[in-house]
């Protein structure tokens, strides 16, 4: 995420659930860390092109642990809410490194990243997979009394992803 970085990292210290409970000394005191808002537009921008690369490509590796980034996004917009305007800046960014760097293995995104984009979003909200890879891979990985159900995970996921879309398609 470091080539598309625009914002500074966030400086963290980094303790262990073990070295808490036991009240030790926090284990790292100074690590920089993405900042949130780069690590949601990298969960974004990689869950719907990568969707879209596998449909147009059957010979691609179709990563299914990719299900994970919806997951992700609901908590992060729960947490944190984006900015769809630097959110947008960063995935605009994003895109053309994309472009850039494997635009030979994707057609679709050299053409137009955006309508793609939408494709992949599109596959998303209408295969049954993509439900049932949630519910088999992140609902087990979840640790809460009421994990977020794929309904509620994808429209979080859905809405961001439109209203970053329609940003970046506005400065195309």
């Amino acid at each position: 995420m470091n080539q598309i970085s625009c914002v500074n990292p966030n400086t963290k210290s980094i303790q262990s659930i073990y070295a808490e409970i036991l009240k030790f000394d926090i284990e790292v005191n100074k690590m920089a860390c993405a900042a949130i808002l780069e690590t949601q537009a990298e969960k974004l921008l990689s869950m719907i092109r990568r969707t879209a690369s596998v449909a147009r490509n059957h010979e691609r590796d179709d990563d299914e642990t990719l299900i994970r980034h919806i997951y992700d996004t609901f908590s992060i917009q729960q947490a944190q809410p984006s900015n769809i305007e630097s959110l947008g800046k960063l995935v605009e960014k994003a895109i053309e490194l994309d472009v850039e760097r494997f635009g030979i293995q994707h057609r679709q995104m050299i053409e137009s990243p955006i309508d793609e984009l939408r494709f992949g979003l599109q596959l998303l909200t209408s295969d049954p997979k993509f439900e049932e890879r949630y519910n088999s891979y992140v609902s087990p990985m979840v640790y809460a009394e009421s994990p977020v159900n794929w309904d509620d995970a994808l429209a979080i996921f859905t809405k961001l992803s439109i209203n970053v879309l329609d940003y970046v398609g506005q400065k195309s």
